[in-house]
């Protein structure tokens, strides 16, 4: 079973309300930058992250299996390029804006199979263009 462990600060937002998407928005990219500044990523969590399951723990998800996200937060989670203790680009669903940061991914046999042949015709693609 491949599995991965994140941890996350959710800036909540009323997704049909721009003015509150906006704020949350803003919000999620000025934490960003202070992470990417030096900040201590769970201390931040702590006081700001809107989603109870994980703030109190620094925004530490656990290990998850796949398919337990909702879409773009799963897509980001899984994405090969996508490397951990690295911070990307604001991740936005229904709940609002995440700032994410994966701390380990694991691959069942048949998934690291799969990433590695997808790897070589990538490979094979750039090398005869």
């Amino acid at each position: 079973v491949s599995r991965v462990r994140a941890e996350h600060i959710l800036i909540s937002a009323q997704m049909h309300d721009p003015v509150d998407r906006q704020r949350a928005l803003e919000l999620a990219k000025e934490l960003r930058e202070r992470i990417l500044r030096g900040e201590d990523f769970a201390t931040l969590a702590r006081e700001y992250s809107n989603d109870p399951g994980s703030s109190q723990r620094g925004g530490d998800l656990g290990y998850q299996i796949r398919g337990t996200f909702e879409d773009p937060f799963e897509d980001y989670v899984w994405d090969p390029d996508k490397k951990p203790g690295k911070i990307y680009e604001i991740v936005r669903t229904g709940r609002g804006y995440h700032i994410i940061r994966i701390i380990d991914r694991q691959y069942s046999a048949a998934d690291k199979y799969e990433l590695d042949r997808q790897r070589a015709r990538e490979a094979k693609k750039t090398s005869s263009e």
